[in-house]
């Protein structure tokens, strides 16, 4: 009976396994893709920024205070996403 139960443990153990992979998996691909999103977006906003400071619509300094701004607003986005 012994033998059995180990096998059966064994088999449950091994299945959780390969479902924890599984999981741990897919939350980095997708932890990892809302990271490049991100980083798209800020970049985007400073290609956006340096278009205006060369037609002279905006100062330099607005498109770094932007640039900021972005990377601080969609900090708690990237971190609740991470943990989740």
């Amino acid at each position: 009976m012994s033998q059995a139960m180990v096998k059966r443990w064994r088999d449950m153990r091994a299945e959780g396994v390969k479902r924890t992979i599984a999981a741990t998996d897919w939350t980095g691909s997708f932890t990892a893709s809302s990271k490049a999103f991100r980083l798209f977006l800020q970049s985007a906003n400073l290609a956006v920024g340096a278009w205006l400071v060369l037609q002279n619509e905006i100062s330099a300094g607005a498109m770094i205070a932007a640039s900021i701004l972005m990377g601080r607003a969609l900090a708690p986005v990237e971190q609740s996403l991470g943990s989740w």
